[in-house]
């Protein structure tokens, strides 16, 4: 019994060890999710600026302009080639944001799969401990443990999916896709964890019953 308080208390420490460095890591996720938010929407809107202002001299060139301002077909053109390429560039700029802003929301939701993962674990080896009277006891405590951990890993594994499918050279509708379809697994990964937590914890605190002698 000594022992199995031990490893139970191992157990719940390094539980809260994963929960802590999980949660920092998500913390880390949403700072820079948060900068990234507020400094590229600014530099997107500087450009835009740069393209009307650039748009109005065409203009103004196209009804006599400036004077001294060479006014000509060629120039015209190269001028409209420009102003079309860097449109293109700030609608491939956008659709980027877009995309950083959905593998930040992946990231940040298996992030916080692994620390609910890490709390279940904690919370099912402390139940477990406080009630271990037995075998079957300590039997439903390893349970609740290694399914607690299988979440966590899963929730990671999702992440990971996630984050590799968004650096995929892939066209942007494909990319949005894989994301939307990682996030749906993430999601049913954390549920079903949470199931089998729960399950496991009620079974410990079952177990840990004293049963009527026989008669």
């Amino acid at each position: 019994m000594r022992g199995d308080g031990a490893a139970a208390n191992a157990a719940a420490a390094a539980a809260a060890r994963a929960a802590t460095a999980a949660t920092a890591a998500a913390a880390a996720a949403a700072k820079g999710t948060a900068a990234t938010a507020a400094a590229e929407p600014l530099c997107l809107h500087a450009y835009g600026f740069k393209l009307r202002a650039r748009g109005l001299a065409c203009i103004l060139r196209g009804f006599g302009g400036p004077p001294g301002a060479p006014d000509t077909q060629q120039q015209q053109q190269q001028q409209q080639q420009q102003q079309q390429q860097e449109q293109q560039q700030l609608a491939s700029a956008s659709a980027a944001q877009q995309q950083r802003g959905f593998v930040c929301a992946i990231s940040a939701a298996a992030a916080a799969g692994a620390v609910a993962g890490a709390a279940a674990a904690a919370a099912a080896a402390a139940a477990a401990r406080a009630t271990a009277t037995g075998p079957a006891a300590r039997t439903a405590r390893d349970a609740a443990a290694a399914a607690a951990a299988t979440a966590a890993v899963a929730a990671t594994a999702d992440g990971a999916t996630a984050a590799a499918a968004a650096t995929a050279a892939a066209p942007g509708e494909v990319v949005m896709l894989l994301l939307l379809h990682a996030a749906a697994a993430l999601l049913q990964r954390t549920r079903e964890a949470a199931q089998a937590a729960a399950a496991a914890t009620a079974a410990a605190a079952a177990a840990a019953v004293p049963q009527p002698a026989a008669a």
